[in-house]
């Protein structure tokens, strides 16, 4: 619309019309409203930070500065899509293993709560010694079933819950969690590249709309989902400002920045042209996170079907075992 020289606020006014997403319309027209009244879209969109996070602030309002809001926010469009698509991407490769074994675990509870009660009356009454895996499904059934069990799991539930949030409320405790989930093959690189993509895609679009160096790295580590960016970021912050070029600090800390992407930066910094080899080696790890995240897939096939059947196969022999020794003792 504002290429199409339609004025800002009626812009606004005409986007605040989303049956979809009432809320967010609303916080539009208030918008609208407020620039309307002579103020500015980039402070208005502030007040919104659930809304506008701090980066889709920062690129509105160097757009308003430079006098090219809609170049600024085409390239805000096209990062949040790609952003969205990478999100996305990996929440689908993690949401069905979590699914199936969720769903299989019910179903485990259905079968302690409705089927072994009544084999353990079985064998209680057939006197004859009873196998580890037998005695184990047995205790495990008597505890399910007791309403103590489920107050201390809850409990258990409620503190280790409390200490995770504490522990994620600093940035030491993310890292430390971060780099315990990095040695999981797969889902650990995964996770590595995918925060690359981001931070890399971030770096290309703040660049491209005239932001500073330091600041923009300091603010694309936010946005990447990478702890371990966060807390380097203002040693980066110190040392550009030192004058050093960024893939000295990069190859300084090998464990935090892969050397495929200190490369790739060394490159753009002695071609002049940083910002096309950040959006190079965003491209370049969005498409290696989607390759890891095939591999996961595969992977994890087998080893869900595999988990399942280790569950079912652990009740059934619980329950034939004890059978084949009752028939063995009557032969």
């Amino acid at each position: 619309m504002l290429r199409n020289a339609v004025p800002i606020v009626q812009a606004l006014e005409t986007l605040s019309h989303q049956e979809e997403y009432p809320n967010f319309g609303e916080v539009i027209r208030e918008i609208a409203e407020k620039v309307s009244q002579g103020h500015v879209v980039s402070y208005q969109m502030s007040f919104y930070p659930r809304v506008f996070f701090k980066i889709y602030v920062t690129l509105v309002q160097i757009g308003e500065r430079t006098g090219d809001l809609d170049s600024s926010l085409e390239r805000l469009s096209d990062w949040l899509e790609r952003d969205n698509r990478l999100r996305e991407r990996i929440k689908s490769a993690l949401s069905y293993p979590v699914f199936v074994l969720i769903l299989a675990t019910c179903l485990t509870l259905f079968m302690f709560y409705t089927v072994l009660p009544s084999f353990l009356t079985i064998f209680r009454d057939m006197n004859v010694p009873l196998p580890l895996i037998t005695r184990t499904v047995m205790f495990i059934t008597e505890a399910v079933r007791q309403p103590g069990f489920w107050l201390l799991f809850i409990g258990a539930t409620g503190v280790f819950v409390s200490v995770w949030r504490e522990v994620m409320k600093t940035s030491q405790g993310q890292v430390t969690v971060w780099r315990a989930v990095r040695r999981i093959p797969l889902l650990g690189g995964m996770l590595l590249k995918g925060g690359c993509a981001r931070y890399c895609m971030s770096v290309e679009a703040m660049l491209r709309s005239g932001m500073d160096v330091s600041r923009t790295l300091r603010m694309a580590a936010g946005a990447s989902g990478n702890p371990e960016f966060v807390l380097d970021a203002p040693n980066m912050e110190k040392t550009i400002t030192e004058g050093e070029p960024v893939s000295d600090h990069m190859a300084m800390n090998p464990d935090i920045y892969p050397s495929s992407l200190t490369h790739m930066v060394m490159a753009g910094e002695q071609a002049s042209r940083l910002p096309e080899m950040f959006g190079r080696a965003g491209g370049y790890y969005d498409i290696e996170m989607n390759y890891t995240i095939d591999a996961l897939s595969a992977a994890m096939e087998p080893l869900l079907l595999a988990s399942v059947a280790s569950m079912v196969a652990v009740v059934i022999l619980s329950i034939f075992l004890p059978l084949y020794s009752f028939l063995g003792s009557i032969g």
